[in-house]
């Protein structure tokens, strides 16, 4: 993947499937150690970009290295979801009874 010249490039480029994966995310949620579909789906929206996820001893979650030097920049997320219903009116709804992605980070 060709790295925009600026910052704002890069945002603009990757946020429209930055916001596909999100709705995709939240709506199949998975229970902490159980994020196999999340992890797989995560998976296939980075080997679009040609990077790859590493580390998944537990074939959950993983991180991917991009570039080297300094600075080094780290971004972290959690894949679980939380056993709460989520409310109705939602317009992007879990679509697992009981479950839903509701930590707020």
């Amino acid at each position: 993947m060709p790295v925009p010249e600026t910052l704002a490039g890069l945002v603009e480029e990757v946020t429209p499937r930055a916001i596909e994966l999100r709705r995709l995310l939240h709506q199949r949620p998975e229970p902490a150690h159980r994020e196999f579909r999340t992890t797989e789906l995560v998976q296939r929206f980075l080997t679009r970009d040609g990077l790859a996820l590493n580390g998944r001893p537990a074939r959950t979650g993983g991180w991917v290295d991009i570039g080297g030097g300094r600075p080094v920049v780290g971004f972290r997320a959690d894949l679980d979801a939380l056993p709460i219903t989520e409310p109705e009116d939602n317009e992007i709804r879990s679509q697992v009874d009981g479950w839903m992605h509701a930590c707020g980070h």
